[in-house]
């Protein structure tokens, strides 16, 4: 694989997460939807037992890295997503 073919593979992914993300966002905004201290909670956990680390030490490493966001995004997309299967198994 070429350089200028390996950068086209990155762009092309960027631009699909860039996507998804203003898609997620959107159906978020539009159905009005908010995030409690549950949801966040919620995330921190998940985000805890994905890196192996305590959720103290996974919400002091995002605050360091001023990645407090992704928290917050993270929490929307899961909240976006039941709701998108709610929705789906509701009409079947």
């Amino acid at each position: 694989m070429t350089f200028e073919q390996l950068r086209d593979a990155w762009d092309e992914k960027a631009r699909t997460s860039l996507a998804r993300a203003l898609v997620v966002r959107e159906v978020f905004a539009q159905e009005k939807m908010s995030l409690t201290e549950t949801d966040l909670n919620r995330e921190l956990i998940e985000m805890s037992i994905e890196f192996g680390l305590e959720p103290v030490q996974v919400l002091d490493a995002l605050k360091k890295n001023q990645a407090v966001e992704e928290l917050r995004f993270r929490a929307i997309s899961r909240k976006v997503g039941d709701h998108l299967v709610a929705k789906a198994t509701e009409k079947q």
